[in-house]
């Protein structure tokens, strides 16, 4: 009459331990156009020969992702912020919003002159919360084991991404990069990440990152309260198109596995125990 304490384990193991998708952002998630939550409120500065820049400040507070009360957005929330710069053109960011083409976080600096003779830069990032992820990740430790982003972009100018995690209030991004070009996937696979080395980053300053200084590192990606991803471009020049940078994530995905939190191992006890105390009545009754 041992079964009732094997069978309770065996029913209670998804609870300690569950590799699973922790953020799956994608698919169908508007039927029309929808512009950032936060999209009014950038700045501008700049005319004729002036330096023009376009900002918009990170935040992980004020929601980035569209209003679902005023279009038709069913998405994850998502954060963020972005900027641009042109040297000598005006220009702007143009395409802060997901776009019902291909369902996509979509980013685009544009004129409707083209590009030639100015240097550009822009920087930007999205980032999703734990709060956001997927039903039974919402909370305890996440242990982050995969991260992957497909993007579909176009643009004269060529943006450079690295993946973003946030560990005790603290921001890193990844050593590796990638290109985002048109139609490509951006991924760290679980044997890679074990060895993936990571730089402390600090948008609230600036969102542009500091390579030259930044100092890489072995994390340990226990307790990963957020991921994201930040891409930039810091000087390009010779552009001859009026798109000089777009960027559109079609798809971020997130594998891990979640620890519950300690209520969570305080009710796995409780029950382990009544389980115990049923299979020795159990027993004492069948001597």
């Amino acid at each position: 009459m041992k079964y009732p304490i094997a069978t309770l384990s065996i029913a209670l193991l998804p609870l300690v331990s569950n590799a699973d998708t922790l953020l799956s952002f994608g698919t169908d998630m508007v039927t029309a156009d929808a512009s950032f939550s936060r999209d009014a409120i950038y700045s501008s500065a700049g005319t004729g020969l002036n330096n023009y820049t376009d900002t918009l400040t990170f935040s992980d507070v004020d929601v980035l992702s569209p209003d679902p009360a005023t279009t038709t957005y069913t998405g994850q929330k998502f954060y963020g912020g972005y900027d641009f710069s042109s040297s000598t053109k005006n220009g702007s960011i143009s395409g802060q919003r997901i776009r019902n083409n291909l369902d996509r976080i979509f980013f685009q600096a544009y004129s409707g002159d083209n590009f030639t003779g100015s240097t550009l830069s822009a920087h930007t990032l999205y980032l999703f919360k734990q709060e956001d992820f997927a039903t039974g990740h919402q909370s305890g430790s996440n242990n982050i084991t995969s991260l992957s982003v497909k993007s579909n972009s176009y643009g004269d100018g060529a943006l450079t991404a690295r993946f973003l995690v946030q560990i005790g209030g603290t921001y890193y991004l990844s050593n590796t990069t990638a290109t985002m070009g048109y139609s490509n996937t951006f991924e760290i696979s679980e044997s890679t990440l074990l060895l993936e080395t990571w730089a402390e980053y600090t948008p609230y300053d600036s969102l542009d990152f500091d390579q030259g200084t930044a100092i890489f590192a072995t994390l340990d990606l226990n307790n990963v309260t957020a991921v994201g991803l930040y891409a930039e471009n810091d000087a390009y020049s010779d552009g001859t198109s009026t798109t000089a940078f777009a960027l559109g994530i079609t798809n971020f995905e997130v594998q891990g596995t979640t620890v519950p939190e300690p209520s969570s191992y305080a009710l796995l006890l409780s029950l382990m125990t009544v389980g115990l105390t049923c299979s020795r009545r159990t027993i004492k009754r069948n001597r």
